[in-house]
């Protein structure tokens, strides 16, 4: 080997950049132009085995789904604040709707829940506009901690779901607080009822399971009571949709159940349409389009693959019940698998997405959502042949990405056609 360039010469010459990531993989990079990974295997007499692998597809591909990420992120925080708004105006117009027959004494208590809606309202637009750097900002000591604490929902939207939002609010000032913390406000009747009704709006609205159950834990490190179920069956014309969430489900009579279900749904009262759901799923009374509307909420709001696999499993069969189309069940499904890895039950799930749903637009549009969150690059897909002359007539490039492997090959979802076993580059399925 003697006169043989070094590798390391051979790559400093080249202006490759290395770094080395905690795991001990060493990336090269040519700016602009390449990535490649090393990976170094000493050998028992001395030196070394060295493998580089070439990554620069893969890093485009991650590159996209960072940018996807991106605007799904931007659009979670739209979405989100648009709920909250709406909470706040379903709490304004119900208040005033009873406040038209309610007596005296319940005047003012529906007042002060008008008032605490439009100061949420006026903190909330706050924030939105100094999340958007669209107020009018001067230089200022602040208090570090309250301004994060004020930015946490709004941030809180923008994060992945494998991310965990963390709530420690109790010895926080906050603004809807006039500037005093959760403890500081309790010490007045003025104070505690507004303390209260940050942590019911907290714990009716949050979309996630930890942050309610964040909420949950703040009411209990302020000392503030367990409110005890509502059982009142009539709850849309007598009980404040802020308070839904604490109704008995079990005795509401079943019209009265779906009114609930759908108007929190519409509404954004999240943990109320949660239970309204169970509880439509459940109940031995409930049609089975009840349950279809029940488990299908249930499956939204599921945070675990193997709770989605169940759910949609009891769906398929209510969907045979009901002869309902099965299309949007199998994409659902197949979101599922490509998260957990399971190459076979996709592979099966995109055969039979091709076969029979290969016409239904809604389903194909849903399908090309979700190979696009695993990183497919679709319009790659049709400039090659994917499009409708390649598949006849009406057929997507979503539904072109369907084709199942030959036997003995590795598929790769949008790779085209797959490697031979006996030479050329291999394609791992591997969706991020």
């Amino acid at each position: 080997l003697t006169g043989r360039p070094l590798l390391a010469d051979v790559i400093a010459t080249a202006n490759w950049q290395t770094d080395t990531s905690p795991d001990g993989t060493t990336t090269l990079t040519l700016p602009g132009i390449a990535h490649a990974e090393r990976r170094d295997s000493p050998l028992p007499g001395g030196g070394s085995v060295v493998l580089i692998a070439e990554t620069t597809e893969r890093r485009q591909v991650d590159d996209r789904l960072r940018q996807i990420q991106r605007i799904e992120a931007l659009g979670k925080v739209s979405g989100e604040v648009a709920h909250d708004f709406g909470n706040i105006l379903s709490t304004i117009s119900s208040s005033l709707h009873l406040m038209e027959g309610a007596p005296p004494e319940r005047q003012g208590g529906l007042r002060q829940t008008i008032a605490s809606a439009v100061e949420i309202g006026s903190a909330l637009t706050g924030r939105l506009l100094a999340f958007a750097r669209r107020q009018h900002l001067a230089p200022e000591t602040v208090d570090l901690p309250s301004l994060v604490e004020g930015m946490a929902d709004l941030a809180g939207f923008a994060l992945r779901d494998e991310i965990e939002l963390v709530l420690d609010l109790p010895d926080t000032p906050l603004p809807e607080l006039l500037g005093k913390s959760p403890r500081q406000a309790l010490a007045d009747a003025e104070g505690r009822r507004r303390v209260e009704a940050l942590v019911t709006e907290g714990e009716a609205t949050s979309r996630r399971r930890e942050v309610r159950a964040a909420w949950g834990r703040v009411r209990g490190a302020l000392g503030l009571p367990d409110v005890p179920a509502l059982e009142i069956r009539d709850p849309l014309a007598t009980v404040p949709p802020m308070r839904w969430h604490r109704l008995d489900m079990a005795i509401i009579p079943l019209d009265q159940l779906r009114a609930l279900f759908l108007t929190a749904l519409d509404a954004g009262f999240e943990q109320a349409a949660e239970r309204a759901a169970g509880s439509l799923a459940s109940r031995p009374d409930a049609t089975p389009e009840d349950r279809w509307e029940g488990y299908g909420a249930e499956l939204q709001s599921a945070e675990s693959t193997v709770e989605r696999l169940e759910l949609i499993g009891k769906l398929r069969g209510i969907a045979k019940e009901i002869k309902a189309n099965d299309g949007m069940l199998d994409v659902a499904e197949l979101r599922v698998r490509m998260q957990r890895g399971d190459e076979l039950e996709a592979t099966r799930l995109l055969e039979h997405l091709r076969r029979d749903h290969g016409r239904d637009q809604q389903v194909i549009q849903a399908l090309a959502e979700v190979l696009m969150e695993a990183g497919v690059d679709l319009e790659g897909m049709a400039a090659r042949g994917g499009g409708p002359a390649a598949g006849g007539p009406g057929r997507s490039a979503a539904a072109a990405a369907a084709t199942p492997p030959q036997a003995g090959k590795l598929w790769t979802p949008g790779g085209g056609e797959p490697a031979a076993a006996g030479g050329g580059e291999k394609k791992i399925w591997t969706p991020d």
